[in-house]
């Protein structure tokens, strides 16, 4: 094999970058079919996700949640699924998510606080036990650090057991 054919099969073997919606109602991930919204079946939503990103999810149950015992699929791409009774109830994910994953209200990992305040009426953070959180268009959220140049670093959706 030529050293340009090496760089062309190097390149293709190098999967593209993924994109997504997190929604209020479930999550859109480009490469899975359709949309996966709340209710979907566990094994549904196990299977949707597995189409986009590779590998078995580590998978946990949490008993001492306020809403009820959950089980949950964590993808090491920063992706999480939660599950209640069988049924795909929640989502949340982290900054180390890969590739262009935004809300359906346009919010991004990688805004500053000053951006996502600007043409966003009504985006708030409030102080909380860790770092100081939101909620806008049915998403909720995280921001760690200080500051108007600090990032979103975790948002949610849906029934999850998040301890503050």
């Amino acid at each position: 094999m030529t050293f340009s054919a090496l760089i062309a099969a190097a390149f293709l073997a190098v999967s593209p970058p993924q994109t997504g919606v997190l929604g209020s109602d479930g999550i859109t991930l480009i490469g899975a079919r359709g949309a996966l919204k709340f209710g979907a079946t566990e094994a549904e939503a196990l299977a949707y996700a597995g189409a986009v990103f590779p590998g078995a999810p580590t998978r946990a149950q949490e008993t001492n949640c306020r809403n009820g015992v959950f089980s949950h699929a964590d993808w090491p791409q920063g992706v999480r699924l939660t599950f209640q009774a069988g049924k795909f109830v929640g989502w949340s994910a982290d900054r180390v998510l890969q590739g262009d994953y935004s809300t359906a209200a346009g919010l991004n990992f990688r805004d500053s606080v000053t951006r996502l305040r600007q043409g966003r009426g009504g985006f708030m953070l409030s102080t909380a036990v860790q770092g100081r959180e939101f909620a806008y268009a049915g998403v909720w959220g995280r921001v760690l650090q200080p500051g108007g140049e600090a990032t979103i670093d975790r948002m949610w959706s849906g029934l999850v057991c998040a301890r503050r």
